[in-house]
Order: structure tokens, then C-alpha cells, then sequence
């Protein structure tokens, strides 16, 4: 065997080695990142944290606000949004889009639509002209998803989805709760829940140029305190923003025929 022959064969037995070893590298790497998407402790770090219950010796962490920057949604009476987390939210999660405009194009005063959809504790309104700071919610609440809406052209408010209760008692405040809808009116300065018992807010939209609000819930059949989309029912309802009153979208006899249909 000469010299160049045994050294191409060496050179073939540690490429192979180097490759066997790159590979195992590659699937490694790729094993922890799977087992990481797939840990409850991500979540849990969105989530508010339950207090312990008197007496028990379980101390839960303290949790720090964290505030986004502000988001201009009135130029006109210069009024702010400032989402409130307990971390550092990504703004990747945050959709404008123009909502009204009273004045035209080109001059700067404008209506604007923003949509969140993360992981808060608190939306702030922000006047800047008087420097007037309000916190909408005074009690622990954890939003998932909120946005601002013009209503009939004139009626600036806040739709908020939202949980009050750790209903699936795991010590967590989060989107797996049961939510319910909230409404803040920026003129009034007014907030409203609604909500269904047993049931959680699954989605909700604004009806075309209305004053009224298609609502979504699922019944907690299985009375986990979390809803299931494939398991539980799911109900409509309208919210007429005028009244307040919250009614099904459809009655007993229409109700009885559909469920009819498909028995």
C-alpha cells in the first residue's frame, strides 16, 4: 500500500467520524428544542400567579409590571394606549390598521384600530394633553386579547377578553381560564363585564357599522374550568351596545329544529 492511498483512507475514516458526530449534534439539538416547545413552564411564565391560601406555607414569587410604549389611537384629543404586562411583551403580537379618519389625509389627525394579543394584566389610558393616567382595571385580571373600536363613528371604546378566576385551579391566571367579555367606554370612562356561567368567551366581532357585538361561549360541560373546542358546544349571542342586554341569537324553536336536523 503506498504513502497517498493509507493517507485517503485516513482522511475518508475521520470525515465519516466528523459527520457521524455532526449528525449526533444536529439530533440532539433538535430533540431538546422539541421537548422545550413543549413545556408548561413557557406558559407559565405569561401567566399571573395565584396567591397562596391563607395559612399555607407556599410562598409564590412576586411578579414586577412591565409596560409596553405608548400607542397613539386618538390624534385628534391626543389619547394613548399603554398595555400593561407582567413581562416584556413582543410587539410582534400587535395589528394597526386605520379606523377612522375625521379629517383627511395628509394632516396628521387621524382615528386608529389597534388589536393585542398576548399576555396582560392592565391597559392604561393615557391623555396626554392633561396628563391623565387611567388604569381601567383595579382588581388582578389577565387579558389575552383587547382592542380599540369606533362605534357608529363617534364611540371610542376598548373590547377586552379577559379571565377573573382561576377556574381550572392550577394556580395560574391565563387564557385557559374562563374568560369574559369586557367593555370600556373612553368617553364615559366605564367599564362593563359580561359573562355566562359556566360557559367561557371563545371569540367575539363587531357587527358591520352597529352598536351590537356577536358573542361566542362554550359551555365547560366536563366543568374542568377550561372550555374545549372540539368537545363542548359552542352558543352565540348579541350584545346590544345601546340596551346592555346580552340575548341568544337563537331561540328554543330554532334551537329544537337545528338539533332535529341532525338526529
Amino acid at each position: 500500500m503506498n504513502l497517498n492511498s493509507y493517507n485517503q483512507r485516513l482522511i475518508a475514516v475521520f470525515g465519516t467520524l466528523a459527520l457521524v458526530v455532526l449528525a449526533g449534534a444536529f439530533v440532539l439539538g433538535a430533540i431538546k428544542i422539541i421537548s422545550n416547545s413543549f413545556d408548561g413552564r413557557n406558559n407559565a411564565d405569561t401567566s399571573l400567579r395565584i396567591n397562596s391560601e391563607p395559612g399555607s406555607k407556599e410562598k409564590v414569587p412576586a411578579q414586577t409590571v412591565s409596560f409596553l410604549m405608548p400607542v397613539l389611537i386618538d390624534s385628534i384629543n391626543k389619547i394613548y394606549l399603554v398595555p400593561v404586562s407582567q413581562l416584556n411583551e413582543p410587539e410582534l403580537d400587535k395589528d394597526d390598521q386605520s379606523l377612522y379618519d375625521y379629517t383627511g389625509y395628509g394632516d396628521g389627525r387621524y382615528y386608529k384600530k389597534y388589536k393585542f394579543a398576548g399576555s396582560y394584566n392592565n391597559i392604561i389610558v393615557f391623555d396626554e394633553r392633561s396628563g391623565a393616567k387611567m388604569a381601567i382595571f383595579k382588581e388582578k385580571i389577565h387579558i389575552s386579547y383587547f382592542q380599540n373600536e369606533l362605534i357608529n363613528g363617534k364611540i371610542q371604546i376598548l373590547t377586552i377578553k379577559g379571565a377573573r378566576q382561576d377556574t381550572n385551579k392550577d394556580g395560574k391566571l391565563n387564557a385557559d381560564d374562563l374568560e369574559s367579555f369586557f367593555v370600556y367606554n373612553l368617553g364615559e370612562k366605564t367599564l362593563k363585564e359580561y359573562r355566562e356561567e359556566g360557559m367561557g368567551l371563545s371569540d367575539y366581532q363587531i357587527l358591520f357599522e352597529s352598536n351590537k357585538i356577536a358573542l361566542s361561549f362554550i359551555k365547560d360541560l366536563n366543568k374542568s374550568g377550561e372550555i374545549d373546542y372540539t368537545e363542548e358546544p359552542q352558543l352565540l349571542k348579541i350584545l346590544d351596545l345601546d340596551t346592555g342586554l346580552l340575548q341568544d341569537f337563537a331561540d328554543d324553536p330554532m334551537l329544537n329544529m337545528l338539533n332535529q336536523t341532525i338526529n
